[in-house]
């Protein structure tokens, strides 16, 4: 039974990344589009098995922006988009998640539990920690995952 669950999860993100590539096609020529694509390729998460499409970043310009890309190209998830931060331990997570939901436009109600950390200095210090957006799917990590692969391949083309 898992054997052929696999073979029809495998054929059903084959068909996705095959979509995908249809849609690369139609958005490449958008700058916002391939600036989202950058975003994720620098700040993503790259696994693909964990299923999460997730950015992390302490500017929370970057977080914005790429919540936004979500919400043009990938509409159906953003919605989902959750955040969580990472703080050092002397920060006030109230006050932090506050200032993030206004600076990337995602309520509170979508904040997970903050993690607490160490810093190594005490005097390079993020006043709000770093902010990660995140959405539990697989599928729409292929998608990104090949609209990524066909970027580098068309850098890969480009002349300079």
């Amino acid at each position: 039974m898992s054997h052929r669950a696999r073979r029809v999860r495998m054929a059903l993100y084959k068909k996705y990344r095959e979509e995908a590539a249809k849609q690369f096609v139609l958005f490449r020529q958008e700058p916002f589009f391939m600036s989202g694509l950058a975003m994720y390729w620098g700040e993503g998460d790259n696994k693909l098995q964990n299923g999460r499409v997730r950015v992390t970043n302490s500017d929370p310009r970057m977080i914005r922006a790429f919540h936004i890309f979500l919400k043009k190209y990938l509409p159906e998830i953003s919605h989902k988009a959750k955040m969580y931060l990472i703080l050092y331990p002397d920060l006030d997570d109230l006050r932090c998640k506050s200032f993030w939901a206004k600076s990337v436009g995602i309520p509170l109600s979508r904040f997970t539990a903050s993690t607490y950390i160490q810093g190594r200095s005490a005097k390079r210090r993020l006043p709000y920690g770093v902010g990660t957006i995140t959405i539990a799917s697989r599928t729409h990590k292929e998608i990104i995952k090949t609209w990524i692969a066909l970027f580098r391949r068309e850098i890969r083309t480009m002349r300079v």
